[in-house]
């Protein structure tokens, strides 16, 4: 247990790093043309998205947002709750956003909540994937708890293919699995059939 807390708390480090000087590329503009491409195919199947709302070096998400409310998807973006609970509500183009402590935006308390179910795809950020739909987060396990409580839903992990590895360390207990890995140059399907 603590080797593996070890292993993540250095290759976390590591990956933000390396992704953070991938960000401002003209390679990383064009994986990020190519993952929403790719991404935007899953919005004509599932017609709720429960997506986060990008921040720093992460896969952005806003033109994804806009092709899912112009696809007339139902949009959810997660806010973490007084508990640390990570909760989705629902997002229109007309929804205030407030900036959370850690700075990104996320919607308001009030905004109405959504549950994600068998009809939802959820898109996940991470800090590397593997080939077995292995994800490393940030650390706070927001992602895991929420899945774990939500198993319906088909999970696809967005990232840029220098976050992807063969095989990430052994998954702990509660560590949850992707249905799938959209990287700029390939689309990863795990134990699910393609959408």
């Amino acid at each position: 247990m603590e080797n593996n807390w070890n292993w993540k708390k250095e290759a976390r480090a590591v990956a933000r790093r390396a992704r953070n000087a991938y960000f401002e590329t003209e390679e990383c503009l064009r994986e990020q043309i190519a993952i929403e491409s790719r991404a935007e195919a899953l919005l004509q199947k599932y017609h709720r998205v429960f997506i986060y709302l990008s921040f720093g070096s992460e896969v952005k998400t806003d033109g994804l947002i806009r092709k899912a409310w112009k696809a007339g998807n139902q949009v959810f973006i997660p806010r973490i709750g007084k508990n640390h609970e990570m909760v989705f509500h629902e997002h229109r183009p007309d929804s205030p956003l407030v900036r959370h402590s850690f700075g990104m935006l996320e919607p308001r308390e009030d905004s109405p909540v959504g549950e994600a179910g068998e009809d939802s795809l959820m898109m996940i950020p991470g800090l590397l994937f593997d080939r077995k739909g292995g994800r490393l987060g940030y650390g706070g396990g927001f992602y895991d708890a929420y899945l774990t409580a939500h198993p319906g839903a088909l999970k696809a992990g967005l990232g840029f293919s220098l976050q992807l590895r063969d095989q990430l360390p052994p998954a702990q207990e509660h560590d949850q699995t992707m249905d799938l890995i959209i990287t700029g140059k390939e689309t990863i399907w795990i134990g699910k059939e393609q959408a």
